[in-house]
């Protein structure tokens, strides 16, 4: 009676790991889980090509705006649009720097890709930023991030920069 007990609880055991494991179903095409990776993508990965199609000259101190931004995926991997919550997903992101460069808000707007991105593909959001609160001439800078790994310019991207001056 001894060892069928033991048998029925590891059989009860095993039960309740597959059913609290994760689902083959729900990581198939198309689930919304399925590009999160939570490692780097091999250095080669991170290049982008972003091009704002009109950019600001002009915006308003303190008020956001909504920024036409394309990129095109030059690197050799696929960009995932989604990840573990907010990490892990390549999104759109942005910094303003005074007009020598340097960096005096990080992290401002973010807009996720609308879908993984493959190369040579391309793509087009809005980017909402917030300029400074001090009226004056700055630059705009624009750059793919892997949340919570890398921005794109760290491994040797370009980003995009844009002079705006805040009324």
């Amino acid at each position: 009676m001894k060892s069928f007990s033991t048998a029925l609880v590891c059989a009860l055991v095993a039960v309740v790991l597959a059913a609290c494991g994760p689902n083959a179903a729900d990581h198939g095409p198309g689930a919304a889980g399925t590009s999160a990776n939570p490692s780097p993508l091999p250095d080669s990965a991170y290049r982008a090509e972003i091009t704002v199609p009109s950019p600001p000259q002009t915006l308003r101190a303190g008020e956001p705006a909504a920024i036409k931004v394309k990129v095109k995926n030059i690197g050799n991997a696929t960009w995932p649009s989604q990840g573990q919550g907010v990490k892990y997903k390549v999104d759109f992101g942005n910094h303003w720097l005074d007009k020598g460069g340097k960096e005096i808000i990080g992290d401002d707007g973010r807009a996720g890709l609308p879908r993984d991105l493959k190369p040579s593909e391309e793509v087009e959001v809005l980017l909402t930023v917030k300029p400074p609160k001090t009226p004056g001439d700055y630059i705009l800078e624009i750059d793919m991030v892997h949340e919570d790994i890398t921005w794109f310019k760290w491994k040797g991207s370009q980003s995009t920069k844009i002079n705006v001056k805040v009324q």
